[in-house]
């Protein structure tokens, strides 16, 4: 007697069981159709609006070169890749100048030693002759005593 009672009341607790289930679901469904679909965007637009005013993103100025064109670079030109290259084996030192870069002001010093306008000329003669695409004047000379 005592299995089917227990058996009647497993049953009982789970018939209630469901019904709580089913009864849960249906209140949130009526809870969710009773809530105005546009809710969201109507108590979040006082703060969203300035948001969007302040977190707006420009385009860039595009600023054109001195002959009125715009300068745009994609990939890195020979020049750039001969420079660094040029500064990898630095300091150079030799009977006629010291090629050094001044990373503080961002440019190449050739320290000319005496007969200086030889020296200018070993220096043009070499920096062509091994960095077609770096420009000489790109370098600051100064006389070494």
């Amino acid at each position: 007697m005592s299995i089917s009672k227990t058996n009647t009341s497993k049953q009982s607790l789970f018939k209630l069981l469901f019904l709580v289930i089913i009864l849960l679901i249906l209140i949130s469904l009526y809870a969710l159709k009773s809530i105005p679909q546009n809710l969201g965007n109507n108590v979040l637009s006082p703060f969203i609006e300035p948001l969007k005013k302040t977190l707006r993103i420009k385009s860039p100025e595009i600023h054109p070169d001195s002959t009125g064109g715009v300068i745009i670079h994609s990939t890195p030109g020979p020049q750039f890749r001969q420079k660094f290259i040029l500064r990898k084996e630095l300091p150079i030192d030799n009977d006629s100048y010291t090629l050094v870069y001044d990373y503080n002001n961002l440019q190449y010093i050739v320290a000319l030693k005496k007969p200086y306008q030889e020296s200018r000329n070993k220096f043009i003669e070499w920096i062509t002759n091994n960095y077609p695409g770096i420009s000489p004047e790109e370098f600051v000379f100064v006389n070494q005593s």
